[in-house]
């Protein structure tokens, strides 16, 4: 069940990143994906995430708990909407440039 909690916590996250990310652009966060083959799934899987998913402090407690012996505890999440948009945008950025020819 905490693994089913946990993998729903990841979805929503990187969902709202993406979403978080797409809106710094002044995009819609879906419009290129609606159209490809498995986007219902994704829609129903969000859908799903909305009511089983931890939370983050319990995502946080969550891997406290299985973390390995020995190892530090995690103090700050390590998975984030904010973070998951600043990677977006990094990678973004660097695409950009490529097809630029700065780099």
């Amino acid at each position: 069940m905490h693994l089913a909690l946990a993998a729903g916590y990841v979805l929503k996250t990187k969902a709202e990143g993406w979403k978080l990310f797409c809106e710094r652009l002044h995009v819609p966060p879906f419009v290129l994906m609606e159209f490809l083959p498995g986007f219902d799934r994704l829609e129903q899987a969000l859908t799903r995430a909305e009511k089983v998913a931890f939370v983050a402090e319990g995502f946080l407690r969550w891997l406290n708990r299985i973390r390995p012996e020995g190892e530090p505890e995690v103090t700050d999440l390590p998975l984030t909407a904010e973070r998951v948009a600043a990677e977006s945008e990094g990678i973004f950025r660097k695409q950009a440039d490529k097809w630029s020819g700065v780099n």
